[in-house]
C-alpha cells in the first residue's frame, strides 16, 4: 500500500451511484481484458479507469477519475510476491495485515471474509486508516489477498472513506475478470536443486516448519 501520486484535496469526493454509458444501458456491457505487460495477469477494466503499469516486477497500479472533473475517485493496485511452495492465503495475508498496521496510523479492521479470485481461494480484508496521520484524511481499503503456485496477490482498492461504494460495482467486474497470466515466477533466490533459500527476515510457510 503506497501513498497516492494526487492532490489530497482531490480525493475529499461524495459517493455516487455507478454510471452506465449509453450504449451499455441500451445493449449490455462488453468486458474489457487488460493484460498486464508481463504477462503476469489480466483483467476486466471498467470504463474510466486507467492502467499505470511500472517494471516488470514492479505493481500496476489503475486509477478512476471523475469524468467531468478528473477527481481521482479509487486506485487499484495489483502487487505479484514470488513465494515459496505452498503457502497458505491465510498465512501471506497476516504477513500483509501486519505490516498494513505497522505502516498505517489508525488501521482498524471492518471486516473479513473468503474469497475466490480467478479459481484460487483467497482472503479480503476491509480496514479503514488515517492518511498521514490526519482524521480528515481518512482512506477505506479492501484488500484481496490469494496464492496461485508460487506467487502471491496482493489486490488492493483504495478510496477516500464513504467513497467506496462509487467505484464497487466497478471492482467487482474488475476482480469477477481476473485471471492468472502464464508468465513464468521469476524467483532469483532459488537454487539449481529446486529448493528455495530463505532470507533474513524473509515471511515462510508456518505449515511446513517444524515445532
Amino acid at each position: 500500500m503506497r501513498p497516492w501520486p494526487i492532490v489530497l484535496a482531490a480525493l475529499l469526493v461524495s459517493p455516487e451511484a455507478a454510471a452506465e454509458t449509453p450504449w451499455e444501458q441500451l445493449f449490455g456491457r462488453k468486458p474489457n481484458a487488460w493484460h498486464d505487460p508481463a504477462g503476469r495477469f489480466s483483467l476486466d477494466l471498467p470504463l474510466g479507469w486507467k492502467a499505470h503499469p511500472g517494471e516488470a516486477t514492479a505493481p500496476v497500479s489503475f486509477v478512476r477519475t471523475r469524468a467531468e472533473d478528473r477527481a481521482i475517485l479509487g486506485q487499484v493496485e495489483v502487487e505479484i510476491r514470488p513465494l515459496p511452495p505452498d503457502v497458505a492465503p491465510k498465512h501471506l495475508d497476516s504477513h500483509v495485515q501486519s505490516k498494513n498496521k505497522k505502516a498505517a496510523p489508525g488501521y482498524a479492521v471492518l471486516g473479513r471474509q473468503s474469497v475466490k479470485v480467478g479459481g484460487h481461494d483467497g482472503v479480503r480484508t476491509h480496514f479503514r486508516y488515517r492518511a498521514l496521520g490526519n482524521v480528515q484524511l481518512s482512506r477505506e481499503v479492501v484488500q484481496t489477498v490469494f496464492v496461485a503456485g508460487e506467487r502471491g496477490y496482493v489486490v488492493t482498492l483504495e478510496t477516500p472513506a464513504g467513497g467506496r461504494g462509487r467505484v464497487w460495482p466497478e471492482f467487482e467486474l474488475m476482480m469477477k475478470g481476473f485471471s492468472i497470466g502464464a508468465a513464468p515466477v521469476t524467483n532469483p533466490t532459488r537454487r539449481a536443486g529446486g529448493r528455495r533459500k530463505v532470507r533474513a527476515g524473509e515471511m515462510i510457510n508456518p505449515d511446513a516448519v517444524g515445532y
